[in-house]
């Protein structure tokens, strides 16, 4: 099995459409020390939801690009989140990240990714 392929079981691993819900969604952007160019990373903090579950799934993702989002209301919501790995081609590109659903456009090229399950005090579970 490919190192992308040990990434994408790892996060299917963590049952995704258990934690559909957004609780905070971060992007940012920064100078890279090596290539003098901008860097965007992005960090998605999900819940369930079933409110008597506390643990979240925190997905932290590196060099993204050609991020999309379009939203139809301020509720967002992934009901069918995927990552898919790409082929090589593109520098910096190892996996294509988008939402299924019709309700959210969601979509965007990453080089890596990690997904983790934390419980209420962030602990990694």
């Amino acid at each position: 099995m490919t190192e992308k392929e040990i990434k994408i079981e790892q996060f299917h691993s963590v049952r995704p459409t258990k934690y559909p819900l957004v609780e905070h969604l971060e992007i940012k952007q920064e100078l890279s020390r090596e290539r003098l160019t901008y860097e965007m990373s992005l960090m998605l903090t999900l819940r369930s939801s079933n409110d008597s579950d506390s643990s979240r799934l925190v997905l932290s993702f590196s060099k993204v690009r050609n991020l999309k989002l379009n939203p139809e209301n301020a509720e967002i919501s992934f009901s069918l989140l995927l990552i898919l790995p790409m082929n090589e081609g593109w520098e910096d590109v190892s996996f294509r990240v988008f939402n299924d659903e019709q309700n959210v456009e969601f979509s965007f090229f990453c080089d890596d990714f990690e997904a983790n399950l934390v419980d209420s005090q962030g602990t990694i579970v």
